[in-house]
């Protein structure tokens, strides 16, 4: 999934031809979109290891996958809906992976 949520790059290439000033606008859009990567790469794993700790990052639910839509529920303080639709949005993503 790291390696799909990436393909912003090949977007920002793609359509320089159709930005206002590609001269500068196609080095913004590669720039920006690797540092939101590279930002979000590093604070979620960090967020994960923060608020579940060692044991948690460890425990069997986490490890397998299985687990992962409880932890964020937990994080955002969320219920039943959110933990039913992060469910679903991690379902999507895959889906959308392998398409």
């Amino acid at each position: 999934i790291a390696a799909w949520s990436t393909y912003g790059f090949e977007t920002a290439v793609c359509y320089t031809s159709e930005f206002k000033n590609p001269g500068t606008d196609t080095f913004k859009a590669i720039f920006y979109s690797g540092l939101l990567c590279m930002l979000l790469f590093i604070l979620v794993p960090f967020t994960f290891q923060g608020v579940l700790g060692l044991n948690g990052m460890l425990a069997t639910p986490i490890v397998d996958g299985s687990g992962v839509a409880d932890a964020l529920a937990g994080m955002v303080g969320g219920g039943q809906l959110i933990h039913s639709l992060l469910v679903m949005l991690m379902i999507l993503a895959l889906v959308l992976c392998i398409m």
